[in-house]
């Protein structure tokens, strides 16, 4: 056991869904990994025009033991659900089962309405980057889960 209180070998990684929806009036993206979130989006309670993308995965939850850090969601003070994460290592995820998650950026901070995307797909991020919006590479790795 180490100060964590990890034992050798950790027990298994839990882990939790994450949805993705759209806009389709402001044209954002966010990412929930709440089911209590996702019904609150789903009913409207977040306004108008959110849609799942029907892009999801399964990440895992926060496990120090793994090396993992919090992936903080600064939109909500309500937020109370969050993934965990490593950082990439030269713009690669090295660790075993990681998987790399992509980050774009909208480009329009200069209207008032900048907005990032995530997504675990490369196919998206091309087809993304094809729209306009700028890659910014590996944001981060996650445990991916089933």
């Amino acid at each position: 056991m180490n100060s964590y209180g990890c034992f050798s070998p950790p027990p298994p990684l839990q882990h939790v869904k994450v949805t993705e929806y759209h806009n389709t009036i402001l044209d954002h993206y966010f990412l929930s990994s709440s089911e209590a979130e996702n019904a609150l989006i789903d009913s409207g309670a977040a306004g108008p025009g959110w849609e799942r993308t029907g892009q999801t995965f399964m990440a895992a939850t926060v496990d120090p033991c793994y090396g993992m850090k919090k992936v903080f969601r600064f939109y909500s003070p309500a937020a109370r659900s969050h993934f965990g994460a490593t950082m990439p290592v030269n713009g690669t995820c090295t660790g075993y089962h990681e998987t790399a998650v992509y980050r774009l950026y909208s480009n329009r901070a200069m209207y008032g309405d900048p907005n990032h995307r995530y997504t675990i797909y490369g196919d998206i991020y091309r087809q993304m980057i094809d729209k306009g919006w700028i890659g910014e590479g590996v944001a981060m790795c996650i445990r991916e889960g089933s």
